[in-house]
């Protein structure tokens, strides 16, 4: 093996970005040759991507067509493909597939491979879709670069840097499934080559915007708040430029990027909800019309959107006129279906419901098909989505500084073209509180910026850790900082007794530490066994930070999540474990984290490694229960008037008994078998606990937490023998088990009953269901039962012992009664 690659090495030949919106996509390029990004706005080419479309960014839509052999091939994006898309006749439509607003399918998903619904019903992969696009557009591209420079690009030389935008708040899961289609599209070499990397919309905005404006106003060390105001959502980042010789040095991110889904198509989806109440159909009527009239739908929307932008232009007014036509399929549609024909009648409907709502009234207008409406009903559609952001700046007021320390408020992305949405901003941040800039070209900024970044990744320097990032551990225990549940006890290679803590985070880096990308964070593994050739490390993330010197945090926390993982190669495995030393270096400051390792026996052995996020282990498939020997029993057992039944009695013989005898009854055999249990586990471990329940209509606890001692069991409490209700015995035990301090024992119930469930068995399922997912469950907690009785009742113990990945056993009388208990305790 070379040594080690580093970050960004590779020079290329030309930096193409993509702007991927939810709303509109854009895509522009330049040479690399001069690696400068401090070039002339007018010299980044723009690509034309849709000749339909005016502007160089167009309609993030896509329209494929089967092609020979079954395949599908993208023909158009944009405009075009939704024009082409309406014009097509019914007999064509299952050769045609088209999609529109897919990229906030990635938003907060958790899904390896998300499906989306083309407008014909047809549900594809999404990575199918993305690498579609992504195909087409490189198209353009190579059409634009060729037409420009005059000389042939050839994209299998892999001579591209490739930089798709991604939102800020976009998570590793949806950047990885944008790489993985990007991969498919045949423009990188491997999934993970460095021929592709992401930048963040917001950034790439500064990018753009500090060298626009750094000859003209002085901004060299100015920390700036950018707010990206995009389609799906709006971002924000705080940015601080280095600026030498009116020459852009570098950029430091200052906080953790902040944001959500309430950008533009918010504000398109209330424009719906009002279109809805006009119709006055319900929520299961309105979802036929959009799956069964999708064309008019389309149309519909692209009206709308007409509108929408028409009157971000200006400050609107109450009375300014505005009016939508419903497009002619609309109107057939609604009349066929829902027999929707007098829109006077609705708009009449409509006003009255709404006569409180402070808002003016709409009219219908029979001549154009078209509603009617004011400026202050359009203004509303705004609201909703801007009260969310509002409501957002104010939490973040409250519980960040991040306010106090901005000197410029600068806006980008293409909803900051309106002035109502802006305006209303610098109203709720203080109109004189800071410098307020604007994009001059909100719709170019992200793009152009991109291919900045795509020339310089490493402009920007410094970023803060959006979460605390770790890996999972066994370390030695420390009380001080351990919690006595993961406890366990190992042979060390002095064969020396030596207790660790299981499924331990070890925190690499918190949330919101400084990260800088010369600097990785670097970890010493070393191999647990010998002869080892790979290991495999999982990293986690959370949100939370603590004093790791005196708590620690879990894999079977809640807000814990793996999410991805790493396999290292061991070069000698044949050396002794205590030489075969690894040093991982973890970058984190890059928009995706890096992973390179060095074998320090031999350091020509180096490489960087790929993370996978596509072979997650679950958390109960990772969790590490205790290797402890010592259990917990947590005994229900049943007390219902059955139980006085003399057809099952003790023997009252066993060597450990001496006081007075067991009831003569079921009841004593079953005491009897649970003394047996206690002299078995006593050859086992004398370090176990016992509780033991009784159940009927109501659960009594009769001890709890005691060392092993027959004792307790001739001691018995008196019964109540009323009713069989399983889950009274059940919940009863798991309070108990809750306020226990286990202390590494491993919990186990041991259920006893010699009939059937007088209660509801779908809450009881539902019941231990829960306790299996609970902590417990993640610590090892089992349920084993033992029945008492006929076979033919013995279904509802097998339903039981399945849930709680125990055991089910059955008896007709003492013997084999004692034998089941024993059974259970040696194993």
């Amino acid at each position: 093996m070379t040594n080690a690659p580093l970050l960004f090495q590779k020079e290329f030949k030309v930096s193409c970005s993509i702007d991927f919106g939810t709303s509109r996509t854009g895509a522009a390029w330049y040479t690399t040759h001069e690696g400068n990004i401090n070039i002339p706005h007018s010299n980044i080419k723009t690509i034309k991507l849709d000749y339909k479309d005016e502007n160089f960014k167009t309609n993030t839509a896509i329209l494929f067509r089967k092609a020979y052999g079954n395949k599908w091939e993208p023909i158009y994006i944009g405009k075009e493909a939704e024009t082409k898309y309406l014009k097509l006749r019914p007999k064509e439509k299952n050769n045609y597939q088209f999609f529109k607003n897919f990229k906030m399918r990635l938003y907060k998903n958790n899904e390896k491979e998300p499906k989306i619904k083309s407008y014909s019903g047809v549900k594809w992969e999404l990575t199918r879709v993305l690498s579609g696009l992504f195909q087409f557009v490189a198209q353009k591209f190579v059409d634009s670069y060729q037409e420009s420079t005059n000389k042939t690009l050839n994209l299998n030389e892999h001579s591209v840097q490739w930089v798709l935008t991604v939102p800020a708040i976009w998570e590793d899961q949806s950047k990885e499934i944008m790489r993985k289609a990007f991969y498919k599209s045949g423009l990188i070499p491997s999934k993970n080559s460095d021929d592709l990397i992401f930048c963040y919309e917001p950034e790439a905005a500064a990018l753009d915007f500090f060298y626009s404006l750094k000859n003209i106003y002085d901004l060299n060390m100015k920390k700036v708040l950018v707010i990206d105001q995009g389609g799906g959502t709006i971002d924000m980042t705080m940015i601080r430029p280095k600026i030498e010789n009116k020459k852009i040095t570098e950029f430091e991110i200052l906080m953790v990027p902040k944001g959500g889904d309430f950008g533009s198509t918010y504000i398109d989806k209330q424009f719906l909800k009002f279109f809805q109440s006009f119709l006055n159909l319900n929520d299961n009527q309105f979802s036929q019309f959009k799956n069964d009239c999708p064309k008019g739908l389309l149309k519909l929307m692209f009206l709308w959107e007409n509108l929408k932008i028409g009157t971000q232009k200006e400050e609107m007014t109450r009375d300014d006129p505005h009016a939508i036509e419903i497009p002619p399929i609309v109107l057939k549609y609604l009349k066929k279906t829902f027999g929707i024909k007098d829109f006077e009648y609705l708009t009449d409907l409509f006003n009255q419901r709404n006569q409180n709502s402070g808002l003016s009234k709409i009219e219908w207008n029979d001549d154009e098909d078209e509603i009617e409406l004011k400026g202050d009903r359009v203004k509303s559609f705004f609201t909703k989505p801007l009260q969310k952001f509002r409501a957002y700046l104010n939490n973040l007021k409250q519980k960040s500084d991040i306010l106090k320390q901005t000197e410029i408020v600068f806006f980008t992305g293409g909803l900051s073209n309106s002035d109502y949405f802006r305006e209303s901003i610098k109203n709720q941040l203080g109109r004189n509180t800071y410098q307020y800039m604007l994009s001059p070209y909100p719709d170019k900024s992200i793009v152009i910026g991109a291919v900045r970044y795509g020339i310089d990744p490493k402009i920007i320097s410094i970023r803060k850790s959006s979460y605390t990032y770790g890996i999972l551990v066994s370390p030695k225990f420390d009380s001080r900082c351990h919690d006595s549940n993961y406890k366990y006890s190992i042979q060390n290679e002095n064969n020396q007794r030596e207790d660790r803590c299981a499924n331990v985070f070890q925190p690499i880096i918190f949330k919101g530490d400084t990260i800088k990308l010369s600097k990785p964070m670097k970890e010493r593994f070393t191999p647990i066994q010998k002869n080892s050739t790979e290991m495999k490390i999982n990293i986690l993330r959370t949100e939370k930070k603590w004093d790791t010197n005196y708590q620690s945090i879990y894999l079977d926390s809640q807000d814990v999540i793996i999410m991805a993982s790493f396999s290292i190669p061991i070069p000698q495995s044949n050396l002794p474990i205590n030489k075969q030393k690894l040093e991982i270096s973890f970058h984190f400051a890059t928009t995706e984290i890096k992973i390179f390792m060095k074998y320090l026996p031999n350091t020509r052995f180096n490489k960087e490694l790929s993370l996978n996020y596509d072979e997650i282990q679950k958390k109960d498939e990772l969790l590490e229960i205790p290797k402890s020997s010592s259990i917990h029993t947590f005994f229900i057992i049943d007390t219902s008037a059955s139980m006085r039944y003399k057809d099952v009695i003790p023997s009252n013989n066993k060597s450990w008994y001496f006081q007075s005898p067991f009831p003569n009854n079921r009841f004593g055999a079953v005491l009897e078998s649970v003394g047996e249990y206690i002299i078995e586990r006593q050859k086992v471990s004398s370090n176990d606990r016992i509780t033991l329940i009784y159940f009927d209509d109501y659960a009594d606890l009769v001890f709890r937490n005691e060392v092993l001692s027959t004792h307790l069991i001739v001691e018995f409490a008196s019964p109540n023998f009323g009713l069989t209700y399983f889950d009274e015995g059940f919940k009863l035990a798991y309070q108990n088990m809750e306020q226990i301090n286990l202390e590494g024992r491993v919990p186990k119930m041991i259920f006893f009953s010699d009939g059937q469930n007088c209660g509801s068995n779908e809450y009881l399922h539902e019941l231990l269901e829960g306790y299996m997912n609970g902590p417990y469950g993640r610590k090892g907690l089992h349920i084993d039962a033992i029945l008492l009785g006929p076979q033919s009742y013995k279904e509802d113990m097998d339903e039981i012992t399945k849930i709680g990945k125990g055991r089910s056993l059955q008896s007709e009388t003492s013997e084999g009664l004692a034998k089941s208990f024993i059974q259970l305790a040696q194993n």
